[in-house]
């Protein structure tokens, strides 16, 4: 009696474990048809003719990296594409030059950078925003 409950034991327990491994699959395809993209090191200068520059590094999995220049809920500079070199390691250094309107400095919030990628379907994928103070010295 007791080798035929270790013998059904043992056969649930490679059935439950056969499931565990379908469904971790799954979840990798999932995953990997999803776009990401993730920025480090963003530096912003501004100098006093109001010219920005901003650099960073991004990596981009089924992304390109874009951006836009918003203040409050105006868009003050349309969508962007930022052309990245492919980098084997991961990380690509990119570098935005920016123009600012002069009527951005009268206004009471501070002008964004939002850097994002897009999906498949065109829609944002991980916007980061990136303030530019205006005021710094």
């Amino acid at each position: 009696m007791k080798k035929w409950m270790m013998i059904v034991l043992v056969v649930l327990l490679v059935g439950c474990n056969n499931q565990t491994n379908e469904t971790a699959d799954n979840n990798e395809d999932e995953q990997s048809n999803e776009a990401s993209v993730n920025i480090r090191n963003v530096e912003v200068k501004v100098q006093d003719d109001l010219q920005a520059t901003i650099t960073g590094e991004a990596s981009l999995f089924e992304s390109g990296l874009y951006y836009v220049l918003e203040q409050g809920d105006t868009e003050l500079l349309s969508e962007e594409e930022i052309v990245l070199e492919s980098n084997p390691h991961g990380f690509s250094t990119f570098e935005i030059l920016l123009d600012i309107p002069q009527d951005s400095i009268s206004k009471e919030q501070a002008p964004v950078v939002k850097l994002y990628g897009k999906n498949a379907s065109g829609e944002e994928v991980n916007p980061n925003y990136v303030p530019i103070d205006l005021e710094a010295e």
